[in-house]
């Protein structure tokens, strides 16, 4: 199962929460791709990377960085599901079109999506 997060890497995204969350499921078939700025908190990059070495998930999750809209795109396409961790979110996050959803405040997603009908 290939997971997606898209979103710079700081502590209010979660990142760190899902390696947690991640972990106990090492004997499952899945890879994970966050894309997304790396060099906005330097010393959050630093650590998720320790977190996710010492987790023993190094062979697993990918921290693309920025990456152009055409692989943008490709990694949207070839996402089993899009995983959005975030603790807060100043803007709502749109459905789109890109396949199932998991976050931590699915509520909140839910009650944008009424509100679009």
């Amino acid at each position: 199962m290939q997971l997606l997060c898209v979103g710079t890497i700081t502590p209010r995204k979660g990142y760190d929460i899902l390696v947690e969350a991640l972990e106990p499921l090492k004997d499952l078939d899945w890879r994970l791709t966050i894309a997304g700025p790396d060099d906005r908190d330097t010393e959050m990059t630093s650590a998720l990377r320790a977190q996710i070495n010492a987790a023993g998930l190094h062979d697993r999750i990918t921290l693309s960085g920025v990456v152009v809209p055409a692989t943008l795109d490709r990694f949207y396409e070839s996402a089993d599901v899009f995983v959005m961790p975030s603790l807060y979110e100043a803007t709502e996050w749109s459905s789109g079109s890109h396949g199932p959803r998991i976050a931590n405040h699915l509520h909140h997603w839910r009650r944008g999506r009424r509100n679009r009908t």
